[in-house]
């Protein structure tokens, strides 16, 4: 859904710009009479962009954009001037203190407002498309610095929650041994799904797991396409949870668990939504190799350690021997008798040089 704030002084215009616009099903309109309430709807709510007229009393357009630019900077909001003013001398100014697009009002309507879409459409997704690659580069980054395995699965669910604009989001990992996806990070949900564990064949997380790519519900409860689970849907329904999306953590073709975002009211995922989620998934899926990498060199470690301390240990003993059988040489017995025992140490000590091999 692409959020539209179109600010005019006109209640007329604004009724029929909200009527036309909202005739695309992918368009939602809040309409302001002035440029100072458009600021307090800023100041309480996202929008994916700005429609705004330019002669307006108070604060005009112009005025109201290099307001946004020093006040919102860091959201990057799409401006487009939509304005009955056509002199060259104001599109200069628009566009040189960074509106996005300048449209002149006239001509037919439907016309007009079709190409005001379509410009809004490519606005957004290109605001979209940076935002993406912001959270992307900027998780990235916290990666290369975090080791640590939980602190990152915690930072992705944040992420990707303020991303999909959800209302919460958990990472979930197979385990290998159980065969049981347990959830392992979330975001704005209970304690009750730090707990919880789901059979890797049933819910939105089996066809996920079954199909090695992700999909999303509307109505997670009603849909016939999910395997249900009567556990998890008493906790999804007494959580509040309407829709879903996930995406397996995957790379490779190697599948670890589900990533999953959440909303406590319909909400119409999309497939650019999902292509999100799975970016990210993949993301995760790069971290919990390098931890399993990680797991993997620390046991080595540590069994090179022991390997060497046993070699050691050896080799003194077989010294020890040798020396028994300098002062035993003369009795044939004894002799015969530390003979073994060496020999039986250089057989441990053999064993224990092909185990380091192995490493």
């Amino acid at each position: 859904m692409i959020n539209i704030l179109y600010v005019d002084d006109e209640e007329d215009l604004l009724l029929v710009g909200k009527k036309f616009l909202e005739k695309d099903l992918e368009i939602k309109v809040d309409t302001v009479d002035s440029a100072e309430l458009g600021i307090k709807m800023l100041e309480k709510k996202y929008y994916d962009a700005i429609v705004s007229d330019y002669q307006m009393p108070k604060m005009d357009g112009i005025e109201f954009l290099k307001y946004i630019n020093d006040n919102f900077k860091k959201r990057k909001i799409p401006f487009i001037i939509f304005t009955g003013r056509g002199r060259e001398e104001v599109v200069i100014e628009a566009l040189n203190n960074g509106a996005t697009f300048y449209m002149q009002k006239g001509g037919e309507p439907k016309s007009q407002f079709a190409e005001l879409i379509s410009k809004l459409k490519i606005a957004a997704r290109k605001k979209e498309l940076e935002d993406t690659n912001e959270s992307i580069y900027q998780l990235i980054s916290e990666m290369v610095t975090e080791k640590d395995l939980q602190k990152n699965l915690n930072n992705i669910a944040v992420v990707i929650s303020k991303r999909l604009f959800a209302d919460g989001s958990f990472v979930m990992l197979l385990n290998k041994k159980t065969k049981l996806l347990e959830c392992k990070a979330s975001y704005n949900l209970s304690d009750k799904f730090q707990e919880i564990s789901l059979n890797s064949e049933e819910g939105l997380a089996g066809k996920v797991m079954k199909e090695h790519k992700g999909c999303f519900t509307d109505e997670y409860v009603l849909d016939a396409s999910i395997k249900h689970d009567d556990r998890v849907d008493f906790l999804v329904k007494n959580e509040g949870i309407v829709s879903g999306i996930a995406a397996p953590l995957q790379i490779s073709g190697i599948c670890f668990g589900v990533i999953y975002a959440i909303n406590k009211t319909i909400k119409h995922f999309t497939e650019r939504d999902l292509a999100t989620l799975s970016l990210f998934g993949n993301l995760a899926a790069m971290v919990i190799i390098r931890d399993e990498i990680k797991q993997q060199k620390e046991y080595y470690k540590t069994k090179i350690k022991i390997t060497k301390n046993e070699i050691a240990n050896s080799i003194f003993i077989v010294k020890g021997y040798l020396e028994f059988l300098e002062e035993t040489k003369h009795e044939k017995e004894k002799e015969e008798d530390y003979i073994k025992k060496t020999e039986s140490i250089i057989s441990i000590i053999e064993k224990l040089v092909e185990t380091l091999e192995e490493v």
